[in-house]
């Protein structure tokens, strides 16, 4: 975890607020296996029944773009190289382990479109969390840059693939934000949105 990073410290902070145990990983300090070096994770938390869930916050911003042409889609690329590791780790932790990306959005309009999930309010500033199994996104990924070497998924496909994150921790799954305000929204709410696969 990178506490300079308001994505991961916002995604931290909805964890200490529902009381779900979790290990936070200094970024810092990158990590040898195989004789090889991974990026490191950025949060491990106990899966349901036995195993972990190893976490690696994606942070994006909506909309993207500049303010003259803000792109309104969800963005979800990444790099081939955190694919790569984030499945080295599931298999050096074994058959238990689960790798898992949480996209971290930052909403910064005041009204944003029908939303696929509850909004986190944290230092007065709005986050969704999208996730989805490493395992299925490499499996449906796609060449985003082959200069920056990066991937994403297709709009259909990201919202066909996202989990709520009550499928990681069960605490999770209560509304982000207190009853009856206007951040509650509900957890199964599909997600009308522009194709993902854009560029920021």
């Amino acid at each position: 975890m990178d506490r300079s990073n308001h994505y991961e410290a916002a995604f931290a902070a909805l964890l200490q607020a529902r009381h779900v145990p979790h290990i936070g990983i200094d970024e810092s300090r990158r990590s040898w296996l195989g004789g090889g070096r991974l990026k490191s994770l950025d949060f491990i938390l106990p899966a349901r029944g036995a195993g972990h869930w190893l976490i690696d916050v994606k942070g994006r911003r909506w909309p993207g773009g500049s303010p003259e042409r803000p792109n309104r889609s969800w963005q979800n690329w990444a790099t081939r190289a955190d694919v790569v590791d984030s499945l080295a780790w599931a298999h050096s932790f074994g058959p238990t382990a689960a790798p898992w990306f949480v996209f971290a959005y930052w909403i910064t309009e005041p009204q944003p479109p029908p939303l696929p999930a509850p909004l986190w309010t944290w230092h007065e500033q709005r986050y969704l969390f999208q996730a989805i199994p490493v395992a299925d996104y490499a499996a449906a990924m796609k060449t985003r840059s082959a200069k920056w070497d990066t991937v994403c998924l297709p709009a259909a496909t990201f919202a066909r693939l996202t989990r709520p994150l009550a499928e990681l921790v069960p605490e999770l799954g209560a509304a982000a934000d207190p009853p009856g305000s206007m951040d509650s929204l509900l957890l199964d709410r599909p997600c009308h949105a522009a194709p993902a696969c854009l560029a920021p």
